[in-house]
């Protein structure tokens, strides 16, 4: 029903609000026990919610591409990959063939490329190495 839509709406939203509220308290029951005193020093000076961009501390290290291509090249394709597993499903299910999109296709040979290059180079090279990390 078209008219029940926004009060379904505010009432999952409350629902929500609510369990996410107990799952904060028992996370803090939690750390609490784990680290006493440090865990209400910490708590003391972080806001709960909303951040306080006044005490932003500046990371030690600089950002690196480099790092980030050396860390995170095969979750990149690990997620091409899911995805174009689920087109091929999806289509699969649909139209009772396999067929996957020529985006997720293209994508998929692409990332595949790019992870087998990053591969070799982490292991066979120092390129992708970053001093200090």
């Amino acid at each position: 029903d078209l008219h029940s839509f926004p009060t379904r709406r505010s009432s999952d939203l409350f629902a929500f609000a609510l369990y996410y509220e107990r799952i904060m308290i028992a996370e803090e029951d939690f750390l609490r026990t784990k680290f006493g005193d440090d865990f209400e020093k910490w708590s003391a000076e972080t806001p709960g919610f909303f951040p306080d961009f006044s005490k932003w501390d500046s990371p030690s290290l600089n950002f690196s591409f480099k790092n980030i291509l050396r860390r995170e090249y095969s979750s990149f394709f690990a997620l091409i990959f899911c995805f174009t597993a689920f087109d091929l499903v999806g289509n699969y299910l649909v139209v009772q063939k396999p067929y996957i999109v020529p985006m997720w296709n293209n994508l998929f040979w692409t990332t595949l490329a790019v992870y087998l290059i990053l591969r070799t180079l982490k292991r066979h090279t120092q390129i992708l190495d970053v001093k200090g990390r």
